[in-house]
């Protein structure tokens, strides 16, 4: 799976190079151009973290690939840990919800509503992705134990609600 995981890595650096958005002048962005733009608007103006906090942890994330590229540099195939795999899923479902959010609304910064025509974006969450994947399969006895867990408890879930609206049919008559 360290192929998988390098397959990430490059796939974010090219994330930082390929165009990503359009600036309110009309100027295509790159990767790095809209990562260190948010980041001098967060520290010109910090209220903006109180004001867009997914953002802000959204521009985190990118930590989880530097702590990936140190971890790639150094000798020896180590699995990731637990804890790196559920950080690393919920950051594709943070960014893949911050993406969706902002492409749908107007924000101040960047352009979102046109972000979704540029590869940047598009490879920037593919990375997250296989590295997600990678992470989940090196730790499928734990997902596969949980995802069991969870279908029973969706069942037992259902079933509940099926009762609860048959006894509701039935008191309403």
């Amino acid at each position: 799976m360290v192929h998988v995981r390098r397959l990430a890595m490059l796939l974010w650096l090219s994330s930082l190079l390929a165009p990503t958005a359009l600036s309110h002048r009309g100027d295509q962005q790159r990767g790095y151009e809209v990562a260190l733009s948010a980041i001098g608007g967060l520290l010109a103006f910090p209220a903006v973290a109180i004001a867009l906090p997914l953002v802000l942890l959204s521009l985190a994330t990118n930590a989880l690939f530097i702590v990936e590229g140190v971890r790639l540099a150094r000798p020896g195939d180590r699995a990731l840990s637990l804890r790196h795999a559920i950080f690393l899923l919920c950051a594709l479902l943070l960014n893949v919800g911050v993406v969706w959010f902002h492409a749908s609304t107007p924000s101040g910064l960047v352009n979102l509503l046109a972000l979704l025509q540029f590869p940047g974006v598009y490879l920037w969450l593919l990375g997250f992705a296989l590295l997600a994947t990678s992470a989940v399969y090196e730790q499928r006895v734990f997902f596969t134990g949980l995802s069991s867990r969870l279908a029973l408890v969706s069942l037992v879930a259902a079933a509940v609600v099926a009762a609860v609206f048959g006894i509701m049919l039935l008191v309403h008559r």
